[in-house]
């Protein structure tokens, strides 16, 4: 399992079947479970909809103690939040002739995503193999640029055939009590959100930007970087 969680969650084991740490750490951000209308619900399916709500839970108490324990006050915008301040970092920063170049680390860890559509707030893992991106400001003096994720969400259904497609998942399928026909064994789809890319833009109303931190030049030789709150991230060298 992801940190900060143990090897599995509570209801991985027999004869509970969660798939919630086996999708987690095979990267799947499945933060949905919904009910496919007509098909049979499935036990597991409930008990993963309970470790999915205690997870979000947990990360959400362990976040607002994090920053707290950091001596920010605990944050919230929309866009995503890393679940400890330190997961962002803003290093190598040369500012000259209003622009700047700098490093901005991005770490593996879980983020609290806002989903444009809804509005609504869930508890992602970014599991993107690069941690560590540089940027030049384009903009100019006096003007503001986002830093964040770029992420794609989709459904994703459970495999009613032999053979799947890319918006399928054959492991949803439950085969608990030995059917001989495990193609039409399906309670529930999941919506899934997965981190792609992390990009600087000069606007956040992309509908798959979802921002980090920003960057302001206040002068010709000085630029400014803040959470996307304001609260102020003060440059490592």
């Amino acid at each position: 399992m992801k940190t900060p969680f143990g090897t599995t969650l509570p209801l991985a084991e027999a004869p509970y079947n969660s798939r919630v740490s086996t999708n987690i750490d095979n990267g799947k951000n499945y933060y949905l479970t919904a009910f496919n209308p007509g098909y049979a619900l499935q036990a597991s399916e409930l008990n993963e909809i309970q470790e999915l709500f205690f997870t979000n839970l947990n990360l959400t108490q362990r976040m607002n103690y994090n920053w707290s324990n950091a001596g920010y006050k605990i944050p919230f915008w929309n866009g995503c939040i890393p679940l400890n301040p330190n997961s962002i970092r803003v290093t190598s920063v040369t500012t000259a002739n209003s622009n700047s170049t700098f490093n901005v680390v991005v770490e593996k860890d879980w983020y609290l995503w806002t989903e444009k559509n809804s509005n609504m707030s869930f508890w992602i893992y970014n599991n993107l193999a690069t941690t560590s991106y540089t940027f030049t400001t384009t903009v100019g003096l006096g003007s503001t640029e986002y830093i964040g994720f770029t992420i794609n969400n989709e459904n994703i259904n459970c495999c009613q055939a032999a053979t799947c497609d890319s918006t399928q998942d054959p492991n949803l399928r439950d085969n608990s009590s030995g059917f001989s026909d495990t193609y039409y064994t399906c309670g529930a789809s999941r919506k899934k959100a997965t981190t792609s890319n992390v990009i600087i833009l000069q606007a956040t109303t992309a509908s798959t930007f979802f921002p980090l931190i920003k960057v302001t030049l206040d002068s010709a030789t000085d630029a400014v970087f803040k959470f996307i709150d304001d609260q102020t991230i003060t440059p490592q060298i």
